[in-house]
Protein backbone atom coordinates (compact mmCIF):
# COMPACT_ATOMS: atom_id res chain seq x y z
CA UNK A 1 0.00 0.00 0.00
CA UNK A 2 1.26 3.19 -0.96
CA UNK A 3 1.49 6.83 0.67
CA UNK A 4 -0.09 9.55 0.75
CA UNK A 5 0.84 12.70 -2.15
CA UNK A 6 -0.25 15.89 -0.99
CA UNK A 7 -0.04 19.56 -1.82
CA UNK A 8 -0.69 22.23 1.16
CA UNK A 9 -1.16 25.41 0.60
CA UNK A 10 -0.33 28.07 3.17
CA UNK A 11 -2.57 31.86 2.96
CA UNK A 12 -3.53 34.56 5.03
CA UNK A 13 -6.91 35.02 2.79
CA UNK A 14 -9.75 32.32 1.20
CA UNK A 15 -7.37 30.25 -1.11
CA UNK A 16 -9.14 29.40 -4.50
CA UNK A 17 -10.37 26.02 -4.08
CA UNK A 18 -11.39 25.93 -7.89
CA UNK A 19 -7.76 27.25 -8.46
CA UNK A 20 -6.14 25.02 -6.04
CA UNK A 21 -8.29 21.88 -8.36
CA UNK A 22 -6.34 23.28 -11.49
CA UNK A 23 -3.19 21.85 -9.53
CA UNK A 24 -4.70 18.84 -8.30
CA UNK A 25 -5.64 18.10 -11.96
CA UNK A 26 -1.85 17.22 -13.02
CA UNK A 27 -2.33 14.36 -10.91
CA UNK A 28 -5.82 13.34 -11.90
CA UNK A 29 -6.92 15.06 -15.32
CA UNK A 30 -10.46 13.87 -14.37
CA UNK A 31 -10.81 14.97 -10.83
CA UNK A 32 -13.48 16.59 -9.23
CA UNK A 33 -15.09 17.19 -6.40
CA UNK A 34 -17.90 15.20 -5.47
CA UNK A 35 -19.09 16.68 -1.89
CA UNK A 36 -18.24 19.19 0.63
CA UNK A 37 -18.78 18.70 4.64
CA UNK A 38 -18.31 20.58 7.64
CA UNK A 39 -17.31 18.91 10.99
CA UNK A 40 -16.41 20.90 14.10
CA UNK A 41 -13.52 19.27 15.30
CA UNK A 42 -10.81 16.68 13.75
CA UNK A 43 -12.81 13.75 14.99
CA UNK A 44 -14.63 13.60 11.70
CA UNK A 45 -17.75 12.19 12.58
CA UNK A 46 -20.26 11.40 10.45
CA UNK A 47 -22.76 12.15 13.26
CA UNK A 48 -21.44 15.72 14.04
CA UNK A 49 -21.13 16.81 9.81
CA UNK A 50 -22.96 18.89 7.59
CA UNK A 51 -23.07 19.23 4.06
CA UNK A 52 -22.03 22.78 2.73
CA UNK A 53 -21.79 24.62 -0.78
CA UNK A 54 -17.74 25.24 -1.98
CA UNK A 55 -18.45 29.43 -1.37
CA UNK A 56 -19.47 28.63 2.43
CA UNK A 57 -16.08 26.79 2.91
CA UNK A 58 -13.98 29.47 4.63
CA UNK A 59 -16.74 31.03 6.15
CA UNK A 60 -16.65 27.77 7.72
CA UNK A 61 -12.66 27.87 8.85
CA UNK A 62 -13.19 31.21 10.05
CA UNK A 63 -15.81 29.56 12.54
CA UNK A 64 -12.87 27.31 13.74
CA UNK A 65 -14.63 24.35 12.10
CA UNK A 66 -12.50 21.91 9.62
CA UNK A 67 -13.62 21.17 5.88
CA UNK A 68 -13.31 18.07 3.99
CA UNK A 69 -13.67 17.97 0.60
CA UNK A 70 -14.28 14.33 -0.58
CA UNK A 71 -13.00 13.89 -5.10
CA UNK A 72 -13.39 12.02 -7.27
CA UNK A 73 -10.12 10.50 -8.99
CA UNK A 74 -9.14 7.26 -10.85
CA UNK A 75 -6.78 7.18 -7.75
CA UNK A 76 -8.06 4.96 -5.26
CA UNK A 77 -8.33 7.63 -2.65
CA UNK A 78 -8.31 11.53 -2.62
CA UNK A 79 -9.53 14.30 -1.34
CA UNK A 80 -9.01 17.35 0.74
CA UNK A 81 -9.26 19.18 4.39
CA UNK A 82 -9.17 22.94 4.85
CA UNK A 83 -8.47 24.72 7.83
CA UNK A 84 -7.30 27.43 9.86
CA UNK A 85 -4.33 27.35 12.22
CA UNK A 86 -3.06 30.65 13.60
CA UNK A 87 -3.32 33.22 11.87
CA UNK A 88 -3.50 31.29 8.19
CA UNK A 89 -5.99 28.95 6.20
CA UNK A 90 -4.56 25.78 5.12
CA UNK A 91 -5.79 23.72 1.97
CA UNK A 92 -4.34 20.77 1.94
CA UNK A 93 -5.03 18.23 -1.25
CA UNK A 94 -3.50 14.23 -0.82
CA UNK A 95 -3.83 11.27 -3.62
CA UNK A 96 -3.00 8.00 -2.96
CA UNK A 97 0.49 7.29 -4.64
CA UNK A 98 -0.68 2.99 -4.80
CA UNK A 99 -1.58 4.38 -8.98
CA UNK A 100 1.16 6.88 -8.73
CA UNK A 101 4.42 5.20 -7.18
CA UNK A 102 6.77 7.37 -8.93
CA UNK A 103 5.51 10.01 -6.17
CA UNK A 104 5.98 7.40 -3.36
CA UNK A 105 9.22 8.90 -2.31
CA UNK A 106 10.29 11.44 0.56
CA UNK A 107 12.44 13.49 -1.61
CA UNK A 108 12.86 14.58 -5.53
CA UNK A 109 13.68 12.26 -7.81
CA UNK A 110 14.72 11.13 -11.47
CA UNK A 111 11.63 9.53 -11.53
CA UNK A 112 9.60 12.30 -10.27
CA UNK A 113 10.75 15.22 -10.94
CA UNK A 114 8.59 16.16 -14.16
CA UNK A 115 5.71 15.77 -12.35
CA UNK A 116 6.88 18.25 -9.46
CA UNK A 117 7.31 20.48 -11.92
CA UNK A 118 4.76 20.37 -13.84
CA UNK A 119 2.85 21.12 -10.48
CA UNK A 120 4.59 24.11 -9.84
CA UNK A 121 4.31 25.46 -13.57
CA UNK A 122 0.09 24.95 -12.56
CA UNK A 123 1.08 26.42 -9.07
CA UNK A 124 2.54 29.39 -10.65
CA UNK A 125 -0.11 29.90 -12.63
CA UNK A 126 -2.98 29.19 -10.52
CA UNK A 127 -2.06 30.14 -7.02
CA UNK A 128 -1.72 34.17 -6.26
CA UNK A 129 0.89 36.07 -3.70
CA UNK A 130 -2.30 35.64 -1.02
CA UNK A 131 -1.15 32.20 -0.88
CA UNK A 132 2.14 32.93 0.45
CA UNK A 133 3.36 29.64 0.13
CA UNK A 134 2.84 25.97 -1.57
CA UNK A 135 4.07 22.11 -0.32
CA UNK A 136 4.71 18.85 -1.67
CA UNK A 137 5.80 16.03 -0.45
CA UNK A 138 4.58 12.19 0.74
CA UNK A 139 3.21 12.00 3.78
CA UNK A 140 4.20 15.53 4.71
CA UNK A 141 4.09 17.08 8.56
CA UNK A 142 3.88 21.25 8.29
CA UNK A 143 4.65 22.61 11.52
CA UNK A 144 2.40 26.10 10.87
CA UNK A 145 4.52 29.29 12.77
CA UNK A 146 3.99 32.99 11.59
CA UNK A 147 7.81 33.24 10.62
CA UNK A 148 7.66 31.48 6.70
CA UNK A 149 11.42 30.07 7.26
CA UNK A 150 10.61 28.42 10.21
CA UNK A 151 7.77 27.01 8.75
CA UNK A 152 9.88 25.52 6.57
CA UNK A 153 12.95 24.37 8.56
CA UNK A 154 10.59 22.76 11.27
CA UNK A 155 8.94 20.68 8.26
CA UNK A 156 9.65 17.15 6.48
CA UNK A 157 9.29 15.08 4.37
CA UNK A 158 8.28 17.97 1.97
CA UNK A 159 10.27 17.75 -1.77
CA UNK A 160 9.61 20.95 -2.73
CA UNK A 161 8.27 24.63 -1.87
CA UNK A 162 7.01 27.52 -3.53
CA UNK A 163 7.10 30.73 -1.80
CA UNK A 164 4.35 33.18 -3.82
Amino acid sequence: MGANFEITIIGKQAISILSAMNIFRVLDKNADIVSIHEFPDWAFSEDTSSPINLDCVWKSVCQGKKVQIKIFSSAKNAGAIAYREGSFNILSFWISTEDLPELDHFSLTPENSQIINQLTEIAYQSLTTNDLLLAMGSEMFIEISDNINEIIEKSYNVMKWIIL
